[in-house]
């Protein structure tokens, strides 16, 4: 059973300490067990104090924590009681002879992640590295006991929509970011919780070194094959860690390229960007109106009538600029990867804030880029050591990403000078 109100951390017991306590509970649980209850993890999840989960201890609603956890874990979580975690589709068919990626292809709104359910009860998950896990079982925990404490705290109310909120504790911002969180399912998923207590269990299939390994050794094949499309395979390489749109809207120039088509679809389909829009050529706003055509052209590549001409388009001029995209398919890594050659790009395209390019240079050179979108926690270190051992040559290395600091105000950026990793104990000084 979940602790009684009030529990917490004991007097002394620092935070490190009690985290590192929860980690080894759960990874030597999961790695010398079948299927592990979610309800034997609650009181080391409540012992380390949570800055995430602030009131996990206290019978009120902590609506923070179940907002975060509903955004990182799929729809399906409503219905499911079993989730098992795997390296790969291999290694489930070969514990459990299930071929997931025949079951529904299921998405997490906040996290990305490969989940599949069976349309039952279950819920497969390919991670890539102990990352995930580390990521995936404390939200999963936190889900299970404000879960739970709704359960409770419905039981002497009605589901219309104020005694339900009144009697979870929640505010209005609250209850209304739930509802949107929830979409069309709310009223279901309020009558389940009303219903039924949460009684999750968990199950880990493989989770060694080796399988994370061979993880991104199969991530690395398609990359490979485009390079050597490209006929860049023993090119020196600049790999970044960034995300899916950021370097091609610079590199290619596309936005800038069908401007006048964005500025019309944006006035005609979307009211606040196109204030926005007034605001920046008013001289009002201080963001960039290169930033916000590279917003406004996702808008036109997804939703205008002309998408289909317009995608068609873009691949031919991407690929005419020797950019080849490669999608994450089939393995625990899910990270889409690009290919950009730099001897092949226009410089007369790129954004203009990245100052004055020698295009004789960049045209003679023969390194590429490989840019992945951005992967979480360790999988970042079995890519790129996939690369370093890969590559006839790795010229740089650079990562763009965020992270969260306890200090600071939305747009603020923070950048590093001292980095700390967890796994290994190392301290890296930035210069």
């Amino acid at each position: 059973m979940e602790a009684p109100p009030g529990s917490g951390p004991s007097p002394g017991w620092t935070g490190k300490h009690a985290v590192e306590l929860y980690v080894r509970t759960y990874t030597t649980m999961l790695q010398s067990s079948g299927d592990i209850k979610v309800e034997s993890l609650v009181q080391a999840h409540l012992g380390m104090g949570s800055v995430l989960h602030p009131l996990a201890a206290q019978p009120q609603s902590d609506m923070g924590a179940l907002l975060y956890a509903v955004r990182r874990l799929p729809a399906a979580i409503a219905s499911c009681r079993r989730i098992i975690m795997g390296q790969s589709p291999q290694g489930f068919r070969a514990v459990l002879g299930a071929e997931i990626l025949s079951w529904d292809a299921v998405k997490a709104p906040a996290r990305r992640r490969r989940w599949y359910h069976d349309g039952k009860n279950t819920l497969a998950v390919l991670i890539a590295s102990k990352s995930d896990i580390d990521d995936l079982v404390p939200t999963v925990v936190a889900f299970q006991i404000e879960w739970n404490k709704l359960h409770r705290a419905l039981q002497e109310v009605g589901l219309s929509d104020e005694d339900a909120r009144q009697a979870a504790g929640a505010t209005p911002d609250d209850w209304r970011r739930l509802r949107e969180a929830w979409g069309e399912d709310f009223d279901a998923n309020l009558a389940a919780i009303k219903r039924d207590e949460c009684r999750i269990v968990l199950r880990l299939i493989g989770g060694s070194h080796l399988g994370y390994a061979r993880n991104a050794s199969r991530w690395w094949m398609p990359v490979a094959a485009a390079m050597d499309d490209l006929g860049a395979r023993d090119a020196p390489i600049y790999f970044v860690s960034s995300n899916a749109h950021s370097l091609v809207n610079v590199l290619t120039g596309v936005a800038r390229r069908i401007e006048n088509e964005i500025v019309d679809w944006i006035g005609r389909s979307d009211r606040d960007l196109d204030t926005e829009r007034r605001k920046l050529e008013a001289g009002h706003s201080r963001a960039s109106r290169q930033n916000w055509l590279y917003y406004g052209a996702r808008q036109v590549f997804d939703a205008s009538p002309d998408r289909d001409r317009l995608r068609k388009w873009r691949a031919e001029l991407e690929a005419a600029n020797g950019i080849r995209h490669i999608a994450a398919v089939g393995t625990g890594v899910d990270s889409a990867a690009q290919v950009f050659m730099l001897s092949k790009l226009d410089a007369a395209a790129i954004d203009p804030r990245v100052g004055a390019v020698d295009e004789k240079k960049l045209h003679a050179s023969d390194a590429c880029i490989v840019n992945v979108d951005y992967p979480l926690g360790e999988a970042a270190y079995h890519i790129l050591r996939q690369v370093a051992e890969q590559a006839a040559w790795v010229a740089g290395v650079y990562v763009l990403g965020k992270a969260a600091t306890l200090n600071a105000d939305v747009g603020d950026v923070m950048i590093p000078n001292v980095v700390y990793n967890e796994h290994s104990g190392n301290t890296y000084w930035l210069d």
